[in-house]
């Protein structure tokens, strides 16, 4: 990932980079970015999995907050396996769903609530998705 100027980097540098899980396993890459237009914050990363070619990919929307950034593996980490995709809320390309819907947007948290607590992890970083869609980073780890 070019480096502009300290964390700060180019959409175009992030969109298309491989996202790993717990074990460094490739579950996919960042195939958009939601951002909320209000603050400009960026809400979720959207990750595409599995298909060939972009087709029967699956997608499912990460809350920002809980990507690292892994210099090792250059890669976005989540602390999820591919089996919890399995359970995840997903979508496909022609079904997105309503970002600014409050009933999917808790859903979606909790799910990734839920697997981040149940991963091996130091207690400051449990229930670190709260309401309104902070991106606040976990750990000084964590670089958008």
């Amino acid at each position: 990932m070019e480096n502009l100027s300290g964390n700060v980097v180019r959409t175009s540098d992030v969109i298309g980079k491989k996202i790993i899980g717990r074990n460094q396993e490739h579950l996919g890459k960042v195939e958009e970015l939601v951002l909320d237009k209000l603050n400009g914050e960026i809400r979720y990363a959207v990750l595409a999995r599995g298909g060939f070619m972009g087709i029967g990919c699956e997608f499912y929307a990460i809350p920002w907050a809980v990507l690292e950034y892994c210099t090792d593996h250059d890669a976005f980490e989540v602390k999820a396996s591919k089996e919890d995709f399995e359970k995840a809320p997903g979508f496909n390309k022609d079904s997105w769903p309503d970002f600014a819907d409050q009933h999917w947007d808790k859903s979606n948290r909790e799910f990734y609530n839920y697997i981040i607590v149940k991963s091996p992890m130091i207690h400051e970083q449990k229930d670190f998705i709260s309401e309104g869609g902070n991106n606040q980073p976990l750990n000084s780890r964590i670089q958008p």
